[in-house]
């Protein structure tokens, strides 16, 4: 993300937009870093709150597989 050139500078524009499907595993290699492996590279991402980022990604991917499997068992 940058910060936009908008009228109100106060906003970030996406750059480039991931989906949950495209992450297989996050990780905190230090204090306030997250590290994101995705299926074509790997971001890293700093954050006062990186535990929390990550257990709440972590939770998401969860829930994401259980919904994929459901659906493979219905058809």
């Amino acid at each position: 993300m940058v910060r936009s050139s908008a009228v109100v500078p106060d906003y970030f524009r996406v750059l480039h937009p991931y989906s949950y499907a495209d992450i297989l595993f996050v990780s905190i290699p230090s204090k306030n870093m997250l590290e994101f492996n995705l299926t074509n590279e790997k971001l890293i991402l700093f954050s006062a709150k990186a535990p929390q980022v990550k257990h709440m990604v972590d939770y998401f991917i969860t829930e994401l597989k259980k919904v994929r499997q459901v659906r493979q068992v219905r058809g």
